[in-house]
């Protein structure tokens, strides 16, 4: 396993949570709740970083959140690998004043491999957060990759969009919205939010060449995207995306018992859904077809122009 202190790093970002990793690291499990959340990034060869968030309520011992992350690994190591590993809080393996974080501690463990972390508590959104940087035992640099990773890590937006980044794909959405589903599979990113009756989901095709080698845009989209567009009566027209050759593809959904139910949410200072939008283009720089669709109340109609404007495609 080569040393990665020098490796060109990307962002891998999640439900408020962002860090700087080598860019053939990306994700490789999600878990996410209404009080937290966990996320796993994996390297070729192996998971390489470890993140557990939560959202507690009143005070946290972070000594004890660490004593507990580190009985749970001993015993997993134990089941799993049947290896006993050695555990340490407080060593010297990483340099707090170099990972930047207010009141952190350290920790590492050793067995078949290692792994060094830290914990804090961010006193602006109240999020505890435990990370560990995983390797081979006798894997070199990896303190110092630890310290890159861990010292860029953000446990919270700096405003009121939050960033989502997917291998490479970076997307920022009004925080607000939730994830609902996800799917990350070769050639394919597809991420699905929600807020209330509202929906955001943004795309990324890779291999557009392929797809669109005896079709047009307009043709694929009707191929993907109608079925489940039709029930808003989908009409497009072409329009350009970042410079592009694009599509914009809107619809309303009125009939009488859902107008009725708009008229109540809007009465009661809510948003009802009824109007669809979806951006999509094709940008032959990175070979990739892009989709923004959106369901949302006329009140927020611009809302995908402006997620539009926040994805950077080349």
């Amino acid at each position: 396993m080569g040393d990665n202190t020098e490796a060109k790093l990307h962002t891998v970002a999640w439900d408020g949570i962002s860090l700087k990793v080598p860019e053939e690291w990306n994700i490789g499990a999600i878990g996410s709740e209404e009080s937290g959340g966990y996320l796993r990034i994996d390297g070729p060869e192996m998971p390489r970083v470890e993140i557990n968030w939560s959202q507690p309520k009143g005070f946290v011992d972070m000594g004890q959140v660490i004593d507990k992350y580190l009985n749970d690994t001993r015993k997993l190591r134990k089941k799993k690998m049947k290896e006993e590993i050695t555990v340490a809080r407080g060593d010297r393996a990483l340099s707090r004043r170099r990972l930047g974080k207010s009141g952190v501690k350290t920790f590492s463990w050793e067995g078949s491999d290692k792994a060094v972390g830290a914990a804090w508590m961010c006193k602006k959104c109240g999020r505890n957060v435990i990370i560990q940087v995983l390797g081979n035992r006798d894997e070199k640099g990896l303190e110092r990759v630890a310290e890159q990773i861990i010292s860029s890590t953000k446990d919270h937006p700096d405003g009121d969009w939050t960033l989502w980044a997917v291998y490479d794909f970076q997307v920022e959405l009004p925080s607000d919205f939730k994830p609902t589903k996800q799917k990350l599979v070769a050639g394919q990113v597809e991420l699905s939010f929600a807020r209330d009756t509202e929906k955001i989901t943004v795309i990324r095709w890779g291999l557009a060449n392929v797809a669109l080698r005896d079709r047009s845009l307009d043709q694929w989209a009707r191929k993907e995207l109608w079925r489940q567009l039709k029930m808003y009566g989908p009409r497009s027209e072409p329009e350009e995306f970042h410079g592009h050759e694009g599509l914009r593809i809107s619809g309303d959904r009125i009939v009488f018992h859902e107008a009725l139910q708009r008229f109540i949410k809007h009465i009661r200072g809510q948003f009802y859904a009824d109007r669809l939008t979806a951006c999509v283009w094709h940008c032959p720089a990175e070979n990739k077809i892009y989709v923004v669709q959106t369901y949302l109340d006329i009140a927020n109609y611009g809302l995908a122009d402006e997620i539009v404007a926040r994805i950077s495609c080349h």
